[in-house]
């Protein structure tokens, strides 16, 4: 069995995706670990996985030291 990587999942996660960052979207101050994530959405690990590095990558959330995940939000602007 070949691993599960961001190109192998992207069909079958792009509704799991959008979900998850609505979920960060709608919940300010929202911390998800990567299990929680497969609990919420009820999908594999690796999809988890998947699905949060994509984030991370996009650069919509951060991971902390201790392995959970929340939204970065803008820098303020101040006028």
């Amino acid at each position: 069995m070949r691993p599960m990587t961001p190109t192998l999942l992207s069909a079958g996660i792009a509704r799991d995706l959008l979900t998850l960052r609505q979920e960060f979207f709608d919940m300010p101050g929202l911390c998800l670990t990567a299990p929680q994530v497969v609990r919420l959405l009820d999908v594999p690990p690796e999809a988890a996985d998947c699905m949060l590095t994509t984030l991370l990558q996009e650069g919509y959330l951060f991971r902390t030291t201790s392995g959970a995940y929340h939204r970065r939000y803008p820098a303020r602007v101040e006028s």
